[in-house]
């Protein structure tokens, strides 16, 4: 949380519910799931406490995780020099990593137009912020291969009745 400094992430933290608390300040393992629940629950506490409802504030969170995992213990996966691997990679390996949930895949890739379209299946909750947070990490994968002008755009969402939630990344 660099936007708010370690004060404000103090003060930040102790506004949460208790279970929130507890689960930020405790040790957190690799090797652990945690609920699903407390990510949506934080999320929410983001949106509303640090982004004041602009939703902008968790594609940044999304962004911020890929950035951050890039420099820890998935360097080597965005080490590789094939560009559909790289997409894979990041996104299916890192989704299982995280998620114990759903599917990843790569609906097209048309790296010629500059174009890939993913997405995830088999989702057991409708969840917009979720949706959001991975077009942010989406958009962070595509910026550290230094894609040119990168968009990301969500053409489908299971929070509005779709079955699956289809992004869309185009760059120039």
């Amino acid at each position: 949380m660099e936007k708010l400094g370690e004060k404000g992430f103090e003060k930040f933290v102790k506004s949460l519910p208790l279970h929130l608390q507890n689960f930020l300040t405790g040790e957190i393992t690799d090797s652990l799931m945690y609920p699903y629940e407390y990510l949506s629950d934080l999320n929410k506490e983001i949106l509303e406490k640090v982004g004041k409802g602009d939703m902008r504030i968790i594609r940044e969170l999304g962004r911020y995780s890929i950035k951050r995992g890039r420099n820890g213990p998935f360097k080597f996966l965005f080490e590789t020099s094939d560009f559909k691997t790289y997409i894979t990679q990041i996104g299916a390996f890192t989704f299982r990593h995280y998620y114990n949930f759903g599917d990843f895949c790569i609906k097209e890739f048309d790296p010629e137009n500059k174009r890939i379209v993913i997405q995830l299946k088999n989702l057991p909750f409708k969840d917009e912020i979720f949706e959001e947070r991975i077009a942010g990490a989406l958009y962070a994968a595509a910026e550290i291969r230094r894609l040119r002008n990168a968009t990301i755009k969500i053409t489908k969402r299971i929070s509005r009745g779709d079955d699956v939630i289809e992004y869309l990344l185009t760059w120039e």
